[in-house]
C-alpha cells in the first residue's frame, strides 16, 4: 500500500512475498550417546535418548569409558554426555571445552558432591570426624590384611578419575587406595561393614539413594580450589597437587560435540532445555539399584512420571509419553481393614497421604486410626490387640522385645530423628556453643518429655551422659503432646519433642534449637531414623500380602511428598490432619519434611545396633539387640 500510493499503481501489481526459508533439518545420522558404569547415568541416558527421539532424531548407545569420553567427543566418536560431574570429570571436560571441540551446553539444577564418606557410627571410635586429620589419626582402625598396616580407602572404579591416590600423597595420609570394580561393590562392602559396625571409609556421592539408607558424613578435606589440581605451590603441600577435597556444591553439566548445533539444530534446542534435579538423579539410581528395574524400564518410568517436563524441553506432544512399565500389583484380592496407631505429628504424613489420596483404597486397604500419645500408649494398644500396625521408634521397640514382646519393624518411614531439643527463648546458652556446651548450660534444669521412661527421656538422659554430665541432676517433666506450655510457663527450661512443635516454637518465638539432631548435629549415636511401622512377628509372617500392600502405599505416598508437583496437595492433606489451622505454618512444616521420608522403607540396619547399645546403657535391656533381632523385612 505504501509504494503503490507513491507510484499511483494498483495494488494488484504487488509481488507475492517469497516463502520463508525452510528451517534447517536435523541430520539423519544417529546421535551417539555413551553408556557408563553407574546406575543413574545408564538409566538417564536411555531417558535422554527417548527425548531426542521425540524430536525426530535417532540415537545410538555406545558403551564408553567415562574418562576418555570427552576425547572421543573431540574425535567425533561421541555426541552428547548428559552427566558431567564436576568432582570426577570437571577437569577432563573443561579441557576439551577450552580446546573448542566440546560445548558446555547446559547446567542441571542438581548439585553434586563426591568425596570420602563414612557411616556415622565410626564417630564413636574416631573422635574429631569428619575432619580429615582426625581420620588420618585413626588410619590404623581401617587397616585390612592386605593394606600393610595402613588404613584402606575403598574408592570407586579407576575410570572415575577421583585423584584419590594423589590426595593421599599430597596430604601425607597413612592410607592406601583400593578401587572397587563397580558401584555395586561399594555398596556391598558398606552393607557388610555396617551390619557388624566395622570401620569403613569409602567413596560416595550425592545425589544418590545411599543417603536414604545409611546415616553418614563426607570427610572434610581442605577446601577445593581449581589451583589445587594444577598448581603444586597452592595448598598445604608445596611439592604436590591434589592437597584438597572435591567441590562441595559441584555442578552437573551436559556437554555436546562442537558440531552438534549445526548437525542437529532442532535437537540442540531441546538439549539446552534439559534440566535434571537431585531427585531425578537419585530416583533413576534407586529404580535400578533398589527396585531392581532394568535401566530401560527405569527410564520409561521416569519419562512417564515427568511427561510435562520433558515434552516441554523437546516440543513433543504429550501423546508421545510412554506408558509407565507395569509395576507389580500389590492390590489385595479383597478389602482388608487395618487398625493402626496415629498421632498428630508430621511424621505420620505418608500415612495421611496414602489414605487421603486414595492410594490405600487402590490397594484394597481401609484404615482406622487409633490415637495414641506416647511410646507406652503404643505398646499398650498392641498388647491389648487394638491395632494390627503400630508406628514406633526403634529405641521404644528394643526394651519391649527385651521383655519378651515378639514385635518387629518392617518399614522404616522417617529417615531422621523424630525428636529434637527446644530451649526456652528466655534461656540463654553461650553464643557459638557446641552441643556439649549447650548441655552443660542446661545442666540442673527441668526438661519436658513426652512420657516418663520413654524415648524422649532416653534421649535427654543420653545427651547429658554423653556430655559428661549426670542425667540424674535433671528434673524430667511429662508434658505429653503439649510441650510448649511448659516453656511458656517456665515449668521447663527445655523440652525434647517432635514436629509440629519444633517449627511452632521457632516461628512463635517460644523457643529455639541450639543444635539439630535431624541435621546430624550432636552425638552420632543419637542420629536415629525416626519412625517405623511395626507389628507382631506372627502377623507379619501370616499376612505378607497385607504388609507388602501397606509398604507399596507408603512408598508411593513418600514419592508424592518428595515431588514438587504435588506440594500444594500435600500441604492440604497436612492441614486437614494436623491440629493447626494456619496454612503458612503447615507449609513451613511440610517444607521441612519433603525429603525426610524413605522411598523404600529399607531399615538403617547399622543404626539399630547403636540404639541397642543405648538401651543397655539406660538399663532397658541386658544385651545389645541388633537389626536381626528387631527387623523383619518383607519379601515383596
Amino acid at each position: 500500500a505504501r509504494w503503490t500510493g507513491w507510484a499511483s499503481a494498483d495494488q494488484s501489481v504487488c509481488p507475492a512475498a517469497p516463502e520463508a526459508p525452510a528451517a534447517a533439518a536435523d541430520s539423519s545420522d544417529p546421535i551417539k550417546l555413551p553408556i557408563h558404569n553407574w546406575s543413574s547415568q545408564i538409566a538417564g541416558v536411555y531417558a535422554v535418548g527417548a527425548i531426542l527421539e521425540a524430536t525426530g532424531n535417532s540415537v545410538e548407545y555406545i558403551s564408553a569409558d567415562s574418562t576418555l569420553v570427552y576425547t572421543s567427543m573431540c574425535e567425533g566418536d561421541m555426541d552428547l554426555v548428559h552427566e558431567v560431574w564436576e568432582g570426577a570429570f570437571g577437569v577432563a571436560f573443561m579441557e576439551q571445552v577450552d580446546a573448542g571441540c566440546v560445548i558446555d551446553a547446559a547446567t542441571h539444577d542438581a548439585k553434586t558432591r563426591e568425596e570420602w564418606w563414612y557411616p556415622s557410627y565410626i564417630e564413636d571410635v574416631c573422635p574429631g570426624l569428619p575432619d580429615w586429620e582426625a581420620l588420618n589419626g585413626c588410619a590404623a582402625m581401617f587397616a585390612t590384611p592386605d593394606s600393610g598396616g595402613k588404613g584402606r580407602f575403598l574408592g570407586g572404579p579407576v575410570d572415575w578419575l577421583k585423584g584419590d591416590q594423589e590426595r593421599v600423597e599430597g596430604l601425607g595420609m597413612d592410607f592406601i587406595v583400593e578401587n572397587a570394580g563397580t558401584a555395586g561393590a561399594l555398596w556391598a562392602a558398606l552393607e557388610a561393614a555396617s551390619a557388624n559396625q566395622e570401620p569403613i571409609v569409602l567413596f560416595n556421592w550425592t545425589p544418590n539413594f545411599i543417603e536414604a539408607m545409611y546415616d553418614g558424613k563426607f570427610i572434610e578435606f581442605p577446601t577445593f580450589a581449581d589451583e589445587c589440581r594444577t598448581d603444586a605451590s597452592w595448598g598445604l603441600n608445596p611439592e604436590t597437587t591434589h592437597d584438597c577435597g572435591n567441590p562441595k556444591d559441584g555442578y552437573l553439566k551436559l556437554g555436546v560435540w562442537s558440531g552438534f548445533p549445526d548437525k542437529w539444530p532442532n535437537a540442540y534446542v531441546a538439549v539446552q532445555k534439559m534440566n535434571f534435579s537431585n531427585l531425578d538423579i537419585a530416583q533413576l539410581a534407586m529404580y535400578v539399584d533398589i527396585d531392581g528395574m532394568e535401566p530401560e524400564d527405569a527410564a520409561a518410568l521416569w519419562l512417564a512420571d515427568n511427561c510435562a517436563r520433558w515434552t516441554g524441553w523437546s516440543g513433543a506432544d504429550e501423546s508421545s509419553c510412554p506408558e509407565a512399565p507395569t509395576p507389580k500389583s500389590y492390590a489385595l484380592a479383597e478389602v482388608t481393614h487395618i487398625r493402626q496407631t496415629c498421632a498428630p505429628a508430621i511424621a505420620a504424613l505418608p500415612m495421611w497421604v496414602a489414605r487421603d489420596t486414595g492410594i490405600f483404597e487402590e490397594l484394597n486397604l481401609t484404615t482406622e486410626c487409633v490415637q495414641i500419645g506416647s511410646g507406652p500408649d503404643v505398646a499398650a494398644a498392641m498388647v491389648a490387640g487394638e491395632v494390627e500396625i503400630a508406628t514406633n521408634i526403634y529405641n521404644n521397640m528394643i526394651p519391649l522385645i527385651a521383655k519378651g514382646l515378639d514385635i518387629v519393624g518392617w518399614y522404616q518411614q522417617l529417615e531422621v530423628n523424630l525428636f529434637d531439643v527446644i530451649v526456652d527463648a528466655d534461656f540463654v546458652v553461650p553464643e557459638g556453643a557446641d552441643w556439649k556446651e549447650v548441655m552443660a548450660a542446661l545442666d540442673g534444669s527441668s526438661v519436658g518429655v513426652v512420657a516418663r521412661g520413654a524415648a524422649a527421656e532416653d534421649l535427654a538422659r543420653e545427651l547429658m551422659r554423653l556430655a559428661g554430665l549426670d542425667p540424674e541432676n535433671q528434673t524430667y517433666v511429662a508434658v505429653g503432646l503439649d510441650p510448649l506450655t511448659g516453656l511458656v510457663s517456665d515449668t521447663t527450661q527445655w523440652t525434647v519433642t517432635f514436629d509440629p512443635f519444633m517449627v511452632i516454637a521457632g516461628l512463635q518465638g517460644i523457643g529455639y534449637q541450639p543444635f539439630a539432631l535431624m541435621d546430624n548435629e550432636g552425638p552420632s549415636s543419637l542420629h536415629w531414623p525416626g519412625l517405623s511401622q511395626t507389628s507382631f512377628r506372627g502377623y507379619v509372617e501370616e499376612n505378607p500380602d497385607v504388609i507388602c500392600a501397606f509398604t507399596d502405599g507408603l512408598n508411593r505416598a513418600s514419592a508424592m511428598i518428595a515431588d514438587p508437583a504435588h506440594f500444594e496437595t500435600v500441604v492440604d492433606i497436612a492441614l486437614d490432619n494436623l491440629p493447626i489451622d494456619n496454612r503458612d505454618l503447615v507449609t513451613a512444616i511440610v517444607t521441612k519434611y519433603t525429603d525426610k521420608f524413605s522411598l523404600t522403607g529399607k531399615p538403617s540396619r547399622d543404626i539399630i545396633s547403636t540404639i541397642g547399645e543405648l538401651s543397655v546403657a539406660v538399663g532397658k535391656a541386658e544385651s545389645v539387640l541388633t537389626a536381626d533381632d528387631v527387623v523383619l523385612e518383607p519379601d515383596c
